[in-house]
């Protein structure tokens, strides 16, 4: 029994400490994208999108100026315990626009 216990223990911290990882990676990858970069380039820096919002709107912030078409979306690791998602905006020639990180209460 205790040797149950010790491995499901190990199992979530291993959990947590790879969350904290896909975080932080997202979050420093986000300062790395900058405006007219091909989505390409975004998609392989930060890897696949958790959801692509379109029109040009997501988690309360929207883009009105230029010509965006979506927004890559992704989603924290803890989304369901802690709302967190960072945004990349790609207008209709497939490069970037704007970024936003976001927090819902």
């Amino acid at each position: 029994m205790r040797k149950v216990f010790l491995l499901i223990i190990l199992l979530l911290v291993g959990v947590v400490i790879y969350g904290v990882y896909h975080d932080r990676r997202l979050d420093a990858r986000l300062n790395q994208v900058f405006p007219q970069e091909p989505e390409s380039v975004v998609k392989t820096a930060m890897g696949t999108p958790s959801a692509i919002s379109s029109p040009c709107s997501a988690y309360g912030t929207t883009v009105t100026l230029g010509d965006c078409d979506h927004v890559l979306v992704y989603r924290s690791f803890f989304y369901s315990l802690h709302p967190k998602f960072w945004l990349v905006f790609v207008d209709a020639k497939g490069l970037t626009t704007a970024t936003s990180r976001q927090n819902l209460p």
